[in-house]
């Protein structure tokens, strides 16, 4: 089964939310395995003047060296929890001095992640003030089909982000 592709409207309402309060972007990402860089990168032009990078951080660490968390807290918090997306959003964010910080950390299946579901997600957003975060669980969902699920709910949660008056 082909997974659908994201509606490009979203990927362009994050580009339009960027560009209108001119802020920059970075994300760490693992679970979607750079899917959510890829969408904006491949589907908007101009995207380069607000997206300043990111990585792919797959393994715990990965996450230590990249991203410089520490390994006591990916053992303690457990490598799926919003802890851990708040720090790579905050981490990626200061590596990469940008405006705004995206991470996301999930478990795609078919095997759990040590102490966590197949089907959950965290995510978290990082500007220099606070960090949201918000975790998605009990997705039953073939693995590609999780990851576009995965990146549309990051992408979502920029968009909406762009729509409450949250100060940056």
């Amino acid at each position: 089964m082909k997974t659908p592709p994201l509606p490009k409207r979203l990927t362009e309402q994050v580009f339009q939310f960027l560009r209108k309060k001119n802020l920059t972007l970075s994300i760490a990402e693992s679970c979607t395995a750079g899917t959510i860089s890829s969408e904006l990168v491949k589907n908007i032009p101009g995207i380069s003047l607000y997206f300043k990078g990111g990585v792919v951080a797959y393994s715990p660490k990965a996450k230590s060296v990249w991203l410089s968390i520490n390994e006591k807290d990916l053992e303690t918090d457990l490598v799926v929890s919003e802890s851990i997306a708040q720090k790579m959003a905050r981490n990626i964010r200061l590596k990469l001095d940008t405006d705004l910080g995206l991470g996301i950390t999930g478990s795609a299946g078919p095997l759990p992640e040590k102490n966590s579901a197949v089907g959950v997600f965290c995510l978290a957003l990082a500007d220099r003030n606070k960090t949201l975060s918000k975790t998605i669980d009990g997705l039953k969902l073939p693995r590609n089909e999780f990851i576009m699920a995965a990146t549309h709910q990051a992408l979502k949660m920029i968009v909406e982000y762009g729509t409450t008056k949250h100060s940056i």
